[in-house]
């Protein structure tokens, strides 16, 4: 017969501290993200790039250049544009970036877009880690209650 302790551990504690774990892991990547692309909607400036290469075959990607800081830059986005075919070699487009970091720098069109996908990701998973602690919760409870009727 299975004590309460050993009932308690297998359907709460076990699963809970493995979900906290996973949920940190995700939540820890997504935040970083998110806090980095706040900090650039917030503080960053706007420059004109232009569109110099298409990787349409490689998920849409494009790369572009800029010049910020006396410098200059060529970075590559698979998320300024939703399909590949929405811009053309030599077109420009709006790019925001930190003063003290030009290389980090994100296309502008679809910047609120992006922080708003993280922030319903994150809420998603929230979401799933309360619905997944009240399941193991209720599994615990039932079982409780089958051992106190076996006894």
């Amino acid at each position: 017969m299975l004590s309460k302790n050993f009932i308690v551990l297998r359907y709460f504690w076990a699963p809970i501290i493995v979900a906290t774990i996973v949920s940190f892991c995700f939540g820890g990547t997504i935040y970083g993200s998110l806090e980095r692309l706040i900090v650039l909607r917030e503080n960053g400036s706007d420059v004109s790039a232009i569109v110099v290469a298409k990787h349409c075959e490689n998920h849409g990607g494009i790369e572009y250049e800029f010049s910020a800081n006396r410098g200059h830059y060529k970075l590559q986005s698979f998320s300024c544009f939703s399909h590949c075919d929405e811009v053309a070699i030599g077109d420009y487009l709006k790019v925001r970036y930190l003063e003290d970091d030009p290389g980090s720098a994100e296309c502008g069109n679809r910047l609120e877009e992006k922080i708003e996908n993280l922030l319903t990701v994150m809420a998603i998973l929230s979401i799933a880690l309360v619905l997944f602690v009240v399941g193991c919760l209720w599994k615990c409870v039932m079982e409780l209650k089958k051992l106190k009727v076996e006894e």
